[in-house]
């Protein structure tokens, strides 16, 4: 049997969040938890999560009905693509599709460890950009991170979701 979903009221009675910093905290002792300590913990794919009242909840997910009273009706995207940075101005609901085109990094089974960027079996490094669901080529470059580049400077045009990011892995831009 399904476990039921958390209300808002519940969940305002339970944990507190703070959207400046994106923590929450409990605000009842439960079981070996204290009130006021740190609620989440990583669940193995980057998220922080919370048991509450029997069930799992992504804190991203959580933070957004804390604040808005309602669950998010699509995907909570982290714009700094920092899966554990759950400050309000971090979050947007989007679709399934912005939130891909929101990646800046290549995928962790990426040949030339460059987004974009694809190593040929022969030949020369090649890149293309998804629209729509659709591969359009951007062509063939000398190296990889020509091609990395060409995607980049694509996706900054095409991908309307995209977030630029400046600095570090997971650094945030100034008013976000």
């Amino acid at each position: 049997m399904a476990k039921p979903i958390i209300t808002h009221q519940q969940l305002l009675e339970l944990l507190h969040y703070d959207p400046l910093t994106g923590i929450f905290t409990w605000k009842i002792a439960r079981g070996n938890v204290r009130a006021g300590a740190t609620a989440g913990t990583d669940n193995g794919t980057g998220y922080l999560v919370a048991k509450v009242l029997g069930r799992m909840y992504r804190l991203n997910r959580l933070a957004w009905f804390y604040v808005h009273g309602q669950w998010p009706a699509m995907v909570v995207d982290h714009q700094d693509e920092d899966k554990q940075n759950n400050r309000l101005a971090n979050l947007r609901d989007v679709s399934h599709s912005t939130n891909r085109q929101n990646i800046s990094r290549a995928s962790a089974r990426s040949t030339s460890g460059l987004l974009g960027g694809q190593v040929p079996r022969r030949g020369r490094p090649r890149s293309q950009i998804r629209i729509g669901g659709k591969a359009i080529s951007l062509g063939t470059f000398a190296t990889p991170e020509e091609a990395s580049a060409a995607h980049m400077n694509a996706k900054r045009q095409l991908h309307p979701g995209y977030v630029e990011k400046e600095g570090p892995p997971g650094f945030l831009p100034a008013g976000l």
